[in-house]
């Protein structure tokens, strides 16, 4: 491309097409082509099979460039019309020497690749499966929105010359729950998507590090053995979230990065953390 925006071919110069389209190139190839046959022919005479090696190979080399650039015949310069298996056996040949990112076969690309599209399928029912499983959980200990709970809260408290490292009991309130990180690959691991604030830092008052935490519900039901906790509020997700109509796929099937791992082990190993994308694989008739 030339500072002026205009095409220039990098064989002849020439403006408004490149070498891939170079007439002068094509001509040159299938004069090659010619000159490397003849060449050919004469060594085969003269009984030189060594040199008839070389030219053999230069020929079928040249003769497939050209009629690749071209779809025409080497030695006539007339087209060569492919019938659709032909072509189709073609772009087989070539699928042969491709490999996918995502599953690492051979004969497609990540476009295509039918793994991939199974794995997209699994992880929405996944995602489903665990939110549905957080919901019923939840519904089960009475966590809503606006309750509140007695957490215990370790850490470096006061300022300055006061400032001393200790443990406080402090009475919090259930702001908000991070529904977007309700998702299938923390399936092995506590959510800690229960959003809790210091009700003194609500009222103006407070605002050390220690004011807010992020709970499981592991922590609440620990709260509510102790009878800690008030179960007053609302438990409402956005519209679509049990359905996983919110979740970006591409936040998890990164381009250009191979199959997940936990993808892999769904298939075959039956662990806690892939357990989701087990049943989903279940579910799905997988």
């Amino acid at each position: 491309m030339s500072y002026s925006g205009t095409v220039r071919c990098g064989f002849c110069y020439e403006r408004g097409h490149n070498k891939r389209t170079c007439g002068d190139y094509n001509n040159l190839l299938q004069r090659q082509y010619k000159r490397r046959k003849q060449q050919y022919i004469d060594a085969l005479d003269n009984n030189n099979l060594v040199e008839a090696q070389v030219y053999e190979r230069d020929v079928k080399r040249l003769g497939e460039s050209y009629t690749k650039r071209t779809g025409c015949d080497p030695d006539t310069g007339a087209s060569i019309a492919k019938t659709k298996e032909q072509k189709k056996q073609a772009k087989a040949a070539r699928m042969q020497n491709i490999r996918c990112s995502y599953c690492t076969e051979h004969g497609h690309t990540r476009r295509t690749c039918e793994t991939l599209k199974i794995d997209k399928k699994v992880y929405v029912k996944a995602t489903q499966l665990r939110r549905e499983n957080f919901m019923n959980e939840a519904k089960d200990l009475g966590v809503g929105v606006g309750m509140l709970a007695n957490m215990t809260r370790y850490g470096y408290f006061g300022h300055g010359e006061n400032r001393e490292w200790g443990q406080r009991v402090r009475p919090m309130l259930l702001k908000n729950i991070m529904w977007d990180h309700v998702l299938p690959q923390s399936a092995s691991r506590e959510l800690s998507v229960l959003h809790f604030v210091d009700c003194a830092r609500l009222m103006g008052d407070g605002d050390d590090y220690y004011t807010t935490t992020n709970a499981t519900l592991s922590t609440v039901r620990g709260r509510l053995l102790e009878g800690a906790v008030s179960l007053a509020g609302t438990l409402k997700p956005p519209a679509g979230w049990l359905e996983g109509t919110d979740i970006d796929l591409s936040t998890y099937f990164i381009s250009g990065q191979e199959r997940p791992y936990d993808m892999h082990i769904s298939e075959s190993y039956d662990s806690s953390g892939a357990n989701f994308f087990r049943d989903a694989r279940k579910s799905l008739g997988l």
